[in-house]
């Protein structure tokens, strides 16, 4: 093809047909544009698929660790229902309506609870990269909720069973050391009854104790409300990110 353009600018030129060969040249510069901004298209929709199948890949990887954060999500809202389980239970004790109970797990007073999700670790620091608005926009206020409301929450959860909880079932004599060191040395017993309940029985009329079930009482309703919107901001962003997965 070169050699054809070659022979034909030769040829104008031998029969001094000037205007003839500015035309033809001018057509033929038209056409090494026209190539190159066509090859520049084509290696930009080659970047661009590149980084679309990247980003799915990228999508895939992230639902999973969503799907897997809901499952925690779900443990923890479990957790704290059979803590406030205990609360409820603990206060109708107190009022006479009820008595002990050896399927409840009473040494959840002073157990603390935390969560470790798999989104928010593995995926912040990039999610600023992410091309899709939706995707993006979605990710961040997932990490949002997480973040602002529901560390917070467990922090101040924590907080009130380190500071409050512990320090009363000390001074009370309320911890059993002997039940938890009858358990097997290098495995998690059962710490149901790692509390000694006739100790704990005796402050239920101490306006104290009743202090400490209202404060448990509050924190505890709070990490149920604040875990259960991260389920559903979880839910949210999963079907965000499967709708950009079918595009």
């Amino acid at each position: 093809m070169i050699k054809l353009f070659r022979l034909i600018r030769k040829q104008l030129l031998l029969e001094n047909k000037t205007s003839r060969y500015l035309a033809y040249a001018f057509g033929e510069i038209l056409l090494v544009v026209l190539g190159i901004l066509i090859a520049l298209q084509i290696n930009n929709w080659n970047d661009a698929r590149k980084i679309k199948k990247q980003e799915q890949q990228l999508f895939s990887k992230i639902l999973l660790d969503l799907q897997s954060d809901s499952i925690l999500i779900a443990n923890a809202l479990t957790r704290y229902k059979k803590h406030q389980d205990l609360h409820y239970h603990l206060y109708d004790e107190m009022n006479g309506k009820a008595s002990y109970d050896s399927t409840l797990s009473y040494g959840l007073l002073r157990t603390l609870n935390n969560f470790i999700p798999l989104v928010k670790e593995n995926y912040q620091p990039i999610v600023g990269n992410i091309i899709n608005e939706k995707v993006r926009e979605g990710l961040n206020s997932y990490f949002r909720v997480e973040e602002n409301v529901v560390e917070d929450a467990t922090v101040q959860f924590n907080n009130l069973k380190f500071d409050f909880v512990r320090p009363y079932l000390t001074a009370h004599n309320i911890i059993d050391v002997d039940a938890l060191f009858s358990t097997s040395r290098y495995e998690m017993g059962d710490t149901r009854h790692s509390l000694n309940y006739e100790a704990l029985r005796a402050q239920f009329n101490s306006p104290e104790f009743g202090q400490i079930l209202f404060e448990l009482n509050g924190r505890t309703k709070v990490q149920i409300m604040v875990f259960g919107r991260l389920m559903k901001e979880n839910s949210r962003v999963q079907k965000v990110i499967q709708q950009a997965l079918t595009k």
